[in-house]
C-alpha cells in the first residue's frame, strides 16, 4: 500500500481486493456427503431390544422352550374357555342373536336409505336411460378396468419405500 491517505471508499475496495486473493477454504461440494458416510445413528432401543429377543429365541434349545410354553398356555386358555363356554351357552347365544339382528337392521336401514336416496336423486332413471349395448358395455368395461389398474398403480408407487441416495432420517 502506499502512504497516502485513502478514502473510506478507497480504503473498503482495498480491503475487498486484498480479501479475494486469499485462498479460498470453503469444503467442497461432496463434503456433506463425505461426513454422513462416517456418522452412525444409535438403532431405536424398540429395535435393539426386538433384535436382541430374536437372536436369543433363535437358539433351538430356546425355541423348543417357548414353542412348548405357548402350546403350554392355549391349551391351558383352551382348557379354562371350553367349560365355561358350555355352561354360559345360552347367554352367549342370546347375545350373538341380539348383535345379529342389530347388524341386520342396521344394514338393512342403510340399504333402504341409499335405495331411497337413488330413486329421489333421478339417478336410477338415469341409468336405465342409459343403452348399453354389447360395444359400448366393452368399452365402459375396459374404462373402469384400466382406471382400477391405474389406482392400483399409483398406490403402490406412492407406498414403495423410498429409493434415492438422500432419504431423510429423524433421529
Amino acid at each position: 500500500m502506499s502512504h497516502k491517505h485513502l478514502g473510506d471508499g478507497d480504503r473498503d475496495a482495498a480491503v475487498i481486493r486484498a480479501l479475494s486473493r486469499l485462498p479460498s477454504y470453503s469444503p467442497g461440494p461432496d463434503f456433506s456427503d463425505r461426513v454422513m458416510l462416517r456418522v452412525r445413528l444409535p438403532e431405536p432401543k424398540s429395535v435393539a431390544l426386538m433384535s436382541r429377543a430374536v437372536q436369543w429365541a433363535r437358539e433351538p434349545r430356546r425355541a423348543f422352550v417357548l414353542a412348548g410354553a405357548y402350546a403350554v398356555s392355549a391349551a391351558a386358555a383352551l382348557v379354562l374357555l371350553v367349560p365355561w363356554l358350555f355352561q354360559n351357552i345360552t347367554a352367549l347365544q342370546l347375545g350373538l342373536d341380539w348383535a345379529g339382528g342389530r347388524l341386520l337392521a342396521f344394514v338393512s336401514q342403510g340399504t333402504q336409505a341409499a335405495a331411497s336416496w337413488t330413486v329421489s336423486s333421478g339417478l336410477a332413471e338415469w341409468f336405465s336411460s342409459l343403452s348399453l349395448d354389447g360395444m359400448r358395455l366393452a368399452f365402459v368395461l375396459a374404462g373402469v378396468t384400466a382406471a382400477y389398474a391405474g389406482c392400483a398403480t399409483m398406490l403402490r408407487f406412492l407406498l414403495r419405500a423410498p429409493r434415492g441416495a438422500h432419504a431423510t432420517v429423524q433421529a
